[in-house]
């Protein structure tokens, strides 16, 4: 039998690892300066506006703001009339043991209508509304 001899891989030399490695630091480094640079500039107003966009406290500022139109309109629907249509039906039907089978229908229909004359509580909600706006 004849012995192999494997001849060992050379190593890299520690000279090209040490450029290899500063050459990709100096990249990150010139990544993180250049960015700035390349990311469109933005003036103070939409900075501004882009944080009012995202700030919850001025979100429901606004919110509360814009539902003032709303509340008036429901304080003023406490004094309009209101009507209501509601119907029902049902069956019945029997099977004695003895006897003829039998069955009934029922049907029922009510119609409700409603204009508020006086309400003390209604009159003051209304009134704080009219003061409001």
């Amino acid at each position: 039998m004849a012995a192999e001899t494997a001849t060992p891989l050379p190593k890299p030399a520690p000279r090209r690892r040490r450029i290899a490695g500063a050459a990709a630091l100096v990249a990150a480094g010139l990544g993180l300066v250049l960015a700035p640079a390349v990311a469109s500039a933005q003036s103070l107003l939409e900075l501004y506006e882009a944080a009012h966009n995202y700030d919850a406290t001025y979100l429901a500022a606004r919110a509360l703001a814009d539902s003032a139109i709303y509340r008036v309109e429901q304080t003023r629907a406490l004094m309009r009339p209101s009507a209501s249509l509601s119907g029902s039906t049902s069956r019945v039907q029997t099977n004695p043991t003895i006897g003829s089978n039998f069955g009934s229908n029922s049907f029922g229909v009510a119609v409700n209508g409603r204009q508020p004359l006086f309400n003390r509580a209604n009159n003051a909600t209304i009134s704080q509304e009219n003061e409001i706006d």
